[in-house]
């Protein structure tokens, strides 16, 4: 139920979306972010992304999260895979993957209280200990 004091949502079960980016460079190699071991998650590696906001479209919440994560720009966006996420007791995250090989700039860590390192990897050389959602979108690369 909606508190008209803070306009908040309090004890009530959501579903949310979120996107994850796939960036590939020209070599095809795909950009991971390394999570702060202190934000407090249990996995290490993921995607750029995020939560989408009230009245944006998947391609303007993944240019603007590409932005925010990686201080890149990021260009024509395509969805190509759409999976339920991430499911607690009061939460239903559905997540929608979306790539790119159009981008400009320098991928730099923007967010350190969230992330410590940001780099290209190749298909047959990625890191361990991958968020799932993220893997599961790799997953679905590597198949295409």
């Amino acid at each position: 139920m909606k508190s008209e004091a803070n306009n908040e949502v309090k004890n009530e079960k959501q579903v949310r979306v979120g996107i994850g980016i796939a960036i590939l460079d020209e070599e095809g190699r795909i950009l991971l972010l390394r999570r702060n071991k202190a934000a407090g998650k249990d996995w290490e590696w993921q995607f750029p992304g995020g939560g989408v906001e009230f009245g944006e479209s998947l391609q303007e919440c993944a240019i603007r999260e590409a932005k925010e994560e990686t201080n890149l720009d990021i260009k024509n966006p395509e969805i190509f895979i759409a999976l339920d996420s991430e499911i607690t007791e009061k939460s239903h995250w559905v997540g929608i993957g979306l790539k790119t090989t159009e981008f400009t700039g320098t991928p730099k860590v923007t967010e350190p209280h969230n992330f410590t390192e940001i780099r290209f990897f190749e298909f047959n050389n990625l890191p361990d200990n991958i968020y799932i959602p993220s893997f599961k979108m790799i997953k679905r690369l590597m198949e295409t």
